[in-house]
């Protein structure tokens, strides 16, 4: 496998990580902050509901090539466990990730469809254009065929 995509999927990983992290952050700020206003009736967040939703799609879909990467995808193992010869296990694994960048390359036209679809509409809360919250939906779909990629170029070359 060439170095030069190794290094690129490395950079976007962590890229994606630091990403899913922020929004990690997000979500337990906003949710912090909607807790204890209640406690506080004199002060209303009405927001914060809103923004700990559309922190957690962004930080669900920054994580989706995280999994990717490590393999850690929802998956039915019956086939896995049923196939002896490691050979077999490596022509299954590429056909598995093969797969998911198949659904993937479905998904993402829809996605970037949806983006543009949506830059009319503003959520309700925080009066944002939706198309921010669904611009998620490509840019994790993009990391997904990075990193899955890199997987089955990997096993391919026995790395």
């Amino acid at each position: 496998m060439p170095y030069a995509f190794k290094r690129f999927a490395d950079i976007s990983l962590k890229l994606y990580g630091y990403l899913g992290l922020i929004a990690l952050a997000g979500v337990v700020i906003t949710t912090f902050l909607q807790v204890v206003t209640r406690f506080f009736p004199i002060v209303t967040l009405t927001w914060t509901e809103e923004a700990a939703r559309y922190c957690f799609i962004w930080m669900s879909m920054m994580g989706a090539p995280l999994a990717a990467r490590h393999c850690s995808n929802a998956a039915v193992d019956l086939l896995d466990t049923l196939i002896d010869s490691p050979g077999m296990k490596e022509i299954y694994f590429v056909v598995v990730h093969a797969l998911i960048l198949i659904a993937v390359f479905l998904i993402l036209p829809k996605s970037i469809y949806m983006v543009q679809t949506m830059t009319m509409r503003n959520s309700s809360a925080l009066g944002i254009p939706m198309s921010y919250i669904y611009l998620s939906i490509p840019i994790g779909c993009i990391g997904i065929i990075i990193q899955d990629t890199y997987n089955i170029l990997a096993k391919v070359a026995k790395e």
